[in-house]
Protein backbone atom coordinates (compact mmCIF):
# COMPACT_ATOMS: atom_id res chain seq x y z
CA UNK A 1 0.00 0.00 0.00
CA UNK A 2 1.37 3.28 -1.04
CA UNK A 3 1.84 5.79 1.63
CA UNK A 4 -0.01 9.18 1.02
CA UNK A 5 2.96 11.55 0.76
CA UNK A 6 4.71 9.21 -2.49
CA UNK A 7 1.30 9.67 -4.30
CA UNK A 8 1.10 13.28 -3.74
CA UNK A 9 4.65 13.66 -5.41
CA UNK A 10 4.00 11.60 -8.21
CA UNK A 11 0.65 13.66 -9.08
CA UNK A 12 2.84 16.58 -8.78
CA UNK A 13 5.76 15.46 -10.94
CA UNK A 14 2.67 14.16 -13.52
CA UNK A 15 1.33 18.08 -13.31
CA UNK A 16 4.52 19.16 -13.51
CA UNK A 17 5.71 16.96 -16.62
CA UNK A 18 2.24 18.10 -18.58
CA UNK A 19 2.73 21.82 -17.70
CA UNK A 20 6.13 21.27 -19.71
CA UNK A 21 5.21 19.43 -22.64
CA UNK A 22 2.26 22.03 -23.21
CA UNK A 23 4.21 25.08 -22.39
CA UNK A 24 7.10 23.48 -24.97
CA UNK A 25 4.10 23.14 -27.79
CA UNK A 26 2.53 26.39 -27.27
CA UNK A 27 5.89 28.02 -27.35
CA UNK A 28 6.92 25.57 -30.39
CA UNK A 29 3.86 27.04 -32.05
CA UNK A 30 4.02 31.05 -31.20
CA UNK A 31 7.77 31.53 -32.72
CA UNK A 32 7.52 29.01 -35.47
CA UNK A 33 8.28 30.62 -38.70
CA UNK A 34 6.19 30.31 -41.65
CA UNK A 35 7.39 27.49 -43.89
CA UNK A 36 9.76 27.59 -46.58
CA UNK A 37 7.60 26.36 -49.68
CA UNK A 38 10.11 25.18 -53.02
CA UNK A 39 8.33 25.61 -55.76
CA UNK A 40 8.60 23.23 -58.49
CA UNK A 41 7.31 24.82 -62.37
CA UNK A 42 4.87 22.37 -62.75
CA UNK A 43 6.00 21.08 -66.76
CA UNK A 44 3.51 22.54 -69.28
CA UNK A 45 1.39 20.66 -71.25
CA UNK A 46 0.65 21.69 -74.79
CA UNK A 47 -2.19 20.42 -76.00
CA UNK A 48 -1.83 19.88 -79.48
CA UNK A 49 -5.09 20.06 -81.10
CA UNK A 50 -5.63 16.77 -83.20
CA UNK A 51 -5.75 16.79 -87.27
CA UNK A 52 -7.68 14.94 -89.63
CA UNK A 53 -5.00 13.29 -91.71
CA UNK A 54 -3.79 14.90 -94.80
CA UNK A 55 -3.16 13.17 -97.61
CA UNK A 56 0.13 13.72 -99.74
CA UNK A 57 -0.35 15.12 -102.44
CA UNK A 58 2.87 13.82 -105.07
CA UNK A 59 3.87 16.70 -107.31
CA UNK A 60 3.40 15.11 -110.60
CA UNK A 61 4.97 16.81 -113.95
CA UNK A 62 2.51 16.20 -116.50
CA UNK A 63 3.81 14.07 -119.48
CA UNK A 64 5.00 15.09 -122.32
CA UNK A 65 1.97 14.14 -125.17
CA UNK A 66 3.52 12.71 -128.21
CA UNK A 67 1.08 12.80 -130.98
CA UNK A 68 0.65 9.64 -132.69
CA UNK A 69 2.09 8.99 -136.10
CA UNK A 70 -0.52 10.08 -139.08
CA UNK A 71 -2.41 7.38 -140.68
CA UNK A 72 0.21 5.26 -142.39
CA UNK A 73 0.48 6.06 -146.10
CA UNK A 74 1.17 3.42 -149.09
CA UNK A 75 3.10 4.45 -152.03
CA UNK A 76 1.74 3.48 -155.58
CA UNK A 77 4.37 3.18 -158.17
CA UNK A 78 3.96 1.87 -161.86
CA UNK A 79 6.32 2.03 -164.73
CA UNK A 80 4.41 0.82 -166.89
CA UNK A 81 1.68 3.61 -166.67
CA UNK A 82 4.58 6.00 -165.92
CA UNK A 83 3.25 7.65 -162.68
CA UNK A 84 3.61 7.63 -158.55
CA UNK A 85 1.31 8.81 -155.80
CA UNK A 86 1.13 7.92 -151.94
CA UNK A 87 -2.56 7.67 -150.90
CA UNK A 88 -3.54 6.70 -147.23
CA UNK A 89 -3.96 2.98 -146.06
CA UNK A 90 -7.51 3.46 -145.17
CA UNK A 91 -7.99 4.44 -148.79
CA UNK A 92 -9.09 1.66 -151.17
CA UNK A 93 -7.14 1.35 -154.32
CA UNK A 94 -8.33 -0.19 -157.45
CA UNK A 95 -6.64 -0.87 -161.01
CA UNK A 96 -7.78 -1.41 -163.99
CA UNK A 97 -5.32 -2.51 -166.73
CA UNK A 98 -7.25 -2.46 -169.96
CA UNK A 99 -7.62 1.37 -169.60
CA UNK A 100 -4.25 1.87 -167.66
CA UNK A 101 -6.31 3.33 -164.89
CA UNK A 102 -6.05 3.57 -161.19
CA UNK A 103 -8.16 4.69 -158.63
CA UNK A 104 -8.13 5.54 -154.86
CA UNK A 105 -11.39 5.47 -152.73
CA UNK A 106 -11.84 7.19 -149.12
CA UNK A 107 -13.33 4.62 -146.45
CA UNK A 108 -15.00 6.63 -143.93
CA UNK A 109 -17.13 5.64 -141.61
CA UNK A 110 -19.79 8.04 -140.14
CA UNK A 111 -18.94 10.97 -137.91
CA UNK A 112 -20.09 11.32 -134.50
CA UNK A 113 -20.39 15.45 -134.78
CA UNK A 114 -22.90 16.21 -137.87
CA UNK A 115 -25.23 19.13 -137.85
CA UNK A 116 -28.55 18.89 -136.78
CA UNK A 117 -31.46 17.65 -139.23
CA UNK A 118 -28.83 15.66 -141.63
CA UNK A 119 -28.43 12.62 -142.06
CA UNK A 120 -24.91 11.22 -140.72
CA UNK A 121 -23.42 10.94 -144.03
CA UNK A 122 -19.57 10.22 -144.74
CA UNK A 123 -17.82 12.22 -147.19
CA UNK A 124 -17.06 10.18 -150.31
CA UNK A 125 -13.91 10.62 -152.35
CA UNK A 126 -12.76 9.29 -155.53
CA UNK A 127 -9.89 9.95 -157.09
CA UNK A 128 -8.56 8.39 -160.38
CA UNK A 129 -5.08 8.81 -162.74
CA UNK A 130 -4.89 6.91 -165.99
CA UNK A 131 -2.23 7.05 -168.93
CA UNK A 132 -3.55 8.21 -172.11
CA UNK A 133 -1.99 9.71 -175.52
CA UNK A 134 -3.81 12.79 -177.68
CA UNK A 135 -6.11 9.76 -178.78
CA UNK A 136 -8.00 10.05 -175.65
CA UNK A 137 -9.61 13.70 -177.59
CA UNK A 138 -10.26 12.33 -180.63
CA UNK A 139 -12.22 14.09 -182.64
CA UNK A 140 -12.97 15.68 -179.21
CA UNK A 141 -14.55 15.38 -175.44
CA UNK A 142 -17.12 17.52 -174.15
CA UNK A 143 -17.61 18.89 -170.76
CA UNK A 144 -18.71 22.76 -169.61
CA UNK A 145 -15.74 23.82 -171.15
CA UNK A 146 -16.51 22.74 -174.45
CA UNK A 147 -15.44 20.34 -177.04
CA UNK A 148 -12.18 19.97 -176.34
CA UNK A 149 -9.70 18.57 -178.06
CA UNK A 150 -5.71 18.44 -178.79
CA UNK A 151 -4.72 20.79 -180.89
CA UNK A 152 -1.09 19.55 -183.15
CA UNK A 153 -0.09 22.69 -184.01
CA UNK A 154 -0.69 24.10 -180.15
CA UNK A 155 0.58 20.58 -178.43
CA UNK A 156 -2.10 21.42 -175.91
CA UNK A 157 -6.26 21.20 -175.22
CA UNK A 158 -8.87 23.54 -176.96
CA UNK A 159 -11.98 23.91 -177.27
CA UNK A 160 -12.65 24.06 -180.84
CA UNK A 161 -16.35 24.86 -180.28
CA UNK A 162 -14.91 28.45 -179.72
CA UNK A 163 -14.15 30.48 -182.83
CA UNK A 164 -11.34 30.25 -183.32
CA UNK A 165 -10.52 27.33 -181.26
CA UNK A 166 -9.68 28.76 -177.54
CA UNK A 167 -7.08 27.30 -175.26
CA UNK A 168 -7.92 26.07 -171.87
CA UNK A 169 -5.79 27.70 -168.72
CA UNK A 170 -2.80 26.18 -167.04
CA UNK A 171 -3.32 25.04 -163.86
CA UNK A 172 -2.61 22.60 -160.86
CA UNK A 173 -4.13 18.90 -160.52
CA UNK A 174 -7.54 19.68 -158.51
CA UNK A 175 -6.12 23.49 -158.31
CA UNK A 176 -3.92 21.84 -155.51
CA UNK A 177 -1.73 24.87 -154.36
CA UNK A 178 1.65 23.15 -155.14
CA UNK A 179 0.41 19.74 -157.18
CA UNK A 180 1.69 18.88 -160.55
CA UNK A 181 0.89 21.82 -163.28
CA UNK A 182 -1.83 20.69 -165.64
CA UNK A 183 -5.16 21.86 -167.76
CA UNK A 184 -8.49 21.04 -166.47
CA UNK A 185 -11.10 21.06 -169.27
CA UNK A 186 -13.98 19.38 -167.21
CA UNK A 187 -15.64 19.08 -164.06
CA UNK A 188 -18.53 20.78 -162.43
CA UNK A 189 -18.75 21.72 -158.69
CA UNK A 190 -22.85 21.71 -158.68
CA UNK A 191 -23.08 18.31 -159.97
CA UNK A 192 -23.52 14.99 -158.14
CA UNK A 193 -21.56 14.14 -157.50
CA UNK A 194 -19.21 17.44 -157.44
CA UNK A 195 -16.02 16.50 -160.23
CA UNK A 196 -13.04 17.60 -161.75
CA UNK A 197 -10.74 16.44 -164.64
CA UNK A 198 -7.03 17.48 -165.42
CA UNK A 199 -4.85 16.66 -168.10
CA UNK A 200 -1.08 16.54 -167.52
CA UNK A 201 0.65 16.89 -170.67
CA UNK A 202 3.91 15.37 -170.69
CA UNK A 203 7.43 15.71 -172.93
CA UNK A 204 7.21 12.45 -173.95
CA UNK A 205 3.73 12.49 -175.60
CA UNK A 206 1.57 10.91 -173.46
CA UNK A 207 -1.56 12.73 -171.40
CA UNK A 208 -2.29 11.42 -167.96
CA UNK A 209 -6.12 11.94 -167.07
CA UNK A 210 -6.34 12.85 -163.24
CA UNK A 211 -10.37 12.79 -162.13
CA UNK A 212 -11.89 13.58 -158.71
CA UNK A 213 -15.23 13.31 -157.62
CA UNK A 214 -16.14 14.01 -154.16
CA UNK A 215 -19.84 13.82 -152.14
CA UNK A 216 -19.48 16.19 -149.14
CA UNK A 217 -20.13 14.80 -145.64
CA UNK A 218 -22.48 15.58 -142.62
CA UNK A 219 -19.25 16.06 -140.67
CA UNK A 220 -17.17 19.08 -140.86
CA UNK A 221 -14.09 17.61 -139.32
CA UNK A 222 -14.02 14.61 -141.64
CA UNK A 223 -14.49 16.84 -144.60
CA UNK A 224 -11.75 18.99 -143.57
CA UNK A 225 -9.63 16.03 -142.94
CA UNK A 226 -10.49 14.60 -146.88
CA UNK A 227 -9.60 17.94 -148.29
CA UNK A 228 -6.14 17.46 -146.28
CA UNK A 229 -5.85 13.80 -147.88
CA UNK A 230 -6.44 14.68 -151.10
CA UNK A 231 -4.10 17.56 -151.43
CA UNK A 232 -1.59 15.21 -150.45
CA UNK A 233 -2.25 12.49 -152.47
CA UNK A 234 -2.04 15.84 -155.34
CA UNK A 235 1.18 16.87 -154.57
CA UNK A 236 2.70 13.94 -154.28
CA UNK A 237 1.88 12.58 -157.72
CA UNK A 238 5.18 12.30 -159.77
CA UNK A 239 6.18 11.00 -163.57
CA UNK A 240 9.06 8.23 -163.72
CA UNK A 241 10.98 7.13 -166.48
CA UNK A 242 12.57 10.71 -166.88
CA UNK A 243 9.76 12.67 -167.95
CA UNK A 244 8.47 15.98 -167.07
CA UNK A 245 5.52 18.19 -167.48
CA UNK A 246 5.11 20.10 -171.11
CA UNK A 247 3.97 23.67 -170.30
CA UNK A 248 2.49 25.09 -173.49
CA UNK A 249 2.47 27.92 -174.83
CA UNK A 250 -0.30 28.88 -176.50
CA UNK A 251 -2.04 32.12 -177.89
CA UNK A 252 -5.06 30.59 -179.94
CA UNK A 253 -8.09 31.91 -178.75
CA UNK A 254 -6.78 34.62 -176.48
Amino acid sequence: MRKPKEDTLTIGLLIIIIFLVVSFLYSSVKQKTAPTFIYVRKPETISVKPQPDTPITPIITAPVVVSPPPTPWKIYSNKEYGFAFIYPSTWTLRENSSNKQVTVTSDTAPGSEFAPGLDDTPPLEVIGFQDADKSFFTPYVETKYGEITYDETQKTLVDESHTPPRCLPVSTLSGVVGAMKSIIYGGSLVADPAHSESAVLTKKGDIIIASESWEVGSDANQNTQIKDEVAKIMTSFTLLNGNTVSIPNCTTGN
